[in-house]
């Protein structure tokens, strides 16, 4: 069996662009967002105060200097029916995109980046 010439195997590639795995490009920016924040936590929404900010009460303290029971106004993209969710909640510094709220069915991942990076 014959193989491919070194220029055809060279056309091949350039003909078929290869395209970033768009999983691996997400979990890429998950990582760069928690490597980058000071505080790592699960909250639990208290009141949404506007269309985009809440006041928070940390429940589990993953990295940073919170604490249980601390309530924080932060940014929050949400409505009343968000008011008793628990989320992950962080202040990444990565440039965007980032994930400052994060559901918490990611608390295993997230807890590994945090334990990843100390």
């Amino acid at each position: 069996m014959r193989s491919l010439p070194i220029i055809a195997i060279v056309a091949l590639l350039e003909a078929c662009p290869l395209h970033a795995c768009p999983n691996c490009n997400i979990y890429n920016y998950l990582a760069s967002s928690v490597e980058s924040s000071t505080n790592v936590y699960i909250g639990q929404v208290v009141v949404i105060h506007a269309k985009d900010t809440a006041l928070v009460k940390v429940v589990e303290v993953l990295r940073g200097s919170h604490s249980p029971g601390d309530q924080l106004k932060v940014e929050f993209n949400g409505n009343a029916d968000n008011v008793g969710t628990k989320y992950l909640f962080s202040n990444p510094t990565s440039w965007p995109p980032n994930f400052p709220t994060l559901p918490l069915w990611l608390k295993d991942e997230v807890s590994f980046l945090v334990r990843k990076n100390r």
